[in-house]
């Protein structure tokens, strides 16, 4: 029983741990795509995948289709897209060249790790 109480307020300090904050230096760049997941599955499709988040909040992708270029606000670990889509990506966590991001999109959950592409820059 101690175990379990134990467990349970680990489980509630956690949760309300805040958000990590990121800086919109520590995403700029192009990261490309070296694996990825479409509800927990591995998924080959997105092979040759990337993300470019630039200086002047300009953001580019091609991960669900063709390139397409948006707008983008960083607050917090939240990536906000603007446009039509209105994408949020969270930044689950972010260590020297890897990047690791999730959102939903057309109601799947996609998780993305990215290696920065240092040649691009």
């Amino acid at each position: 029983m101690k175990l379990l109480t134990a467990l349970f307020f680990l489980t509630i300090l956690y949760s309300c741990a805040p958000d990590k904050s990121y800086q919109q230096e520590e995403i700029t760049g192009r990261w490309a795509v070296s694996d990825a997941y479409r509800d927990g599955r591995l998924t080959g499709t997105l092979k040759g995948g990337y993300f470019e988040f630039n200086e002047d909040n300009s953001f580019k992708t091609n991960v669900f289709g063709s390139e397409q270029e948006y707008r983008f606000s960083l607050s917090g670990s939240k990536i906000k897209i603007e446009g039509t889509d209105k994408v949020v990506y969270t930044i689950d966590s972010l260590v020297d060249d890897t990047l690791h991001l999730e959102t939903w999109f057309k109601n799947y959950r996609f998780n993305f790790n990215l290696v920065q592409d240092t040649l691009s820059n």
